[in-house]
C-alpha cells in the first residue's frame, strides 16, 4: 500500500479512539441525567431512544469516521504527502482496532452460541401447523421457552408445557408478542448490545432496553387486534413456569429479568384497558434525521474543512 493509505487507515482509527471514549460517556451521562431526572419510566416508552443511547460507544465512531474524517481526507489531503504518523496516532489506531476486535469477536460469538442452540433444540422440535410467516416449533427443552431465535432465519420456539398451559387466545396472543419483536429487529439489537457490553455501568441501560423492547412488542401485538387481557394473561402464566434459556440472541415472552420490568408491562397492559393509552407518535426521528443530514450535505465543505484542519494536528 502507499503511504497515502496508510495514513488514512491511521487517521481514522486515531480519530475512532477519542470518539469511542465519548460515546461511552455521553451514554453514561445521558442515562444519568435521565435517572436523576425521574424519567426512567417515561423513557421506557421510547426503545429506539434507548437504543440510540446505549450503542453511541459504537455509532459515534462510525459516524465520525465515515462522515467526518475519511471524506475530509479523501477530499483534502494530497495523494503524494510525506507525513507519517507518530506513535501515538498509532497507538490510538491500535486501540481502536482492539476494541472492534472485541466486539466483532463477542458478536462473533454470540452468533455462534445462538446457532448451536438453535441446532439442539431443532434436533427434537416438531413444527406447528401455522398461517404465520416464522416457522413455529414444538420443543421438549425447556419445556416453558416462548421465544423467537436467531436473527437472519428467525424461528418460534414453544415448550410443551407453554402449549399445555395457554388457551387458544393467549397463544395467539404470545405468538403475536413474538412476531412483533421480529418486525423490530429485537435479536439484531439485543447482539449488539451484547457485543458492545464490556463496560460493568451499562447493566442499567441494558435492562431498560430490554423492558422497553418487551413493552414495544406488546404495544405492536395489540395494534393486530390482541386482547391486552389475553396477553397479559399469557404473559403471567408464563412468568410462573420460568423458563430459563442461555444467553442467546433470542427474545423471549418473558425475558429472565428483574420483576419490575414484569410490573412495567402489566401497567402498561392495564393502561389500554382502562383506554388511557397514548395515542401512537409520529416519525419524529426520521424527520429530525433527514433535517440533520440535509444540514450536513449543505454545509459540507465547511464542515470537511474544520475536519481536516482537525486531523492535521494528529498527524503533525
Amino acid at each position: 500500500m502507499s503511504a497515502f493509505v496508510w495514513l488514512c487507515i491511521a487517521v481514522c482509527l486515531a480519530a475512532a479512539a477519542p470518539s469511542i471514549a465519548a460515546g461511552v460517556l455521553s451514554a453514561q451521562t445521558l442515562w444519568a441525567c435521565l435517572f436523576r431526572a425521574g424519567l426512567r419510566r417515561r423513557v421506557l416508552r421510547y426503545p429506539s431512544l434507548l437504543f440510540l443511547i446505549r450503542t453511541s460507544p459504537l455509532s459515534l465512531p462510525l459516524l465520525v469516521v465515515c462522515f467526518a474524517v475519511l471524506p475530509s481526507f479523501l477530499t483534502l489531503e494530497p495523494r503524494q504527502t510525506a507525513e507519517k504518523p507518530d506513535w501515538w496516532l498509532t497507538a490510538l489506531a491500535v486501540f481502536s482496532l482492539l476494541a472492534l476486535g472485541l466486539v466483532i469477536a463477542k458478536l462473533a460469538w454470540m452468533l455462534i452460541s445462538t446457532g448451536r442452540a438453535e441446532r439442539e433444540w431443532m434436533q427434537s422440535a416438531r413444527r406447528i401447523d401455522s398461517p404465520a410467516a416464522i416457522p413455529i416449533y414444538e420443543i421438549e427443552h425447556p419445556d416453558s421457552l416462548v421465544a423467537v431465535v436467531g436473527i437472519f432465519s428467525p424461528r418460534i420456539f414453544l415448550g410443551r408445557r407453554i402449549l399445555d398451559s395457554l388457551t387458544t387466545e393467549e397463544l395467539r396472543a404470545a405468538l403475536a408478542h413474538e412476531v412483533a419483536h421480529v418486525h423490530s429487529l429485537d435479536n439484531l439489537k439485543q447482539a449488539l448490545l451484547s457485543a458492545t457490553g464490556i463496560l460493568p455501568f451499562f447493566s442499567r441501560i441494558d435492562c431498560a432496553f430490554r423492558s422497553a423492547a418487551e413493552i414495544s412488542a406488546d404495544a405492536r401485538a395489540m395494534q393486530s387486534r390482541i386482547s391486552p387481557l389475553d396477553l397479559g394473561s399469557a404473559i403471567v402464566k408464563v412468568a410462573r413456569l420460568r423458563a430459563v434459556a442461555p444467553p442467546i440472541a433470542a427474545s423471549h415472552l418473558v425475558p429472565d429479568f428483574e420483576s419490575s420490568a414484569l410490573q412495567l408491562r402489566v401497567e402498561h397492559l392495564q393502561t389500554v384497558l382502562d383506554g388511557r393509552s397514548r395515542s401512537r407518535r409520529g416519525p419524529y426521528g426520521w424527520l429530525i434525521a433527514s433535517m440533520l443530514l440535509m444540514i450536513y450535505f449543505v454545509k459540507l465543505p465547511l464542515w470537511l474543512g474544520l475536519v481536516h484542519r482537525a486531523t492535521e494536528l494528529l498527524v503533525r
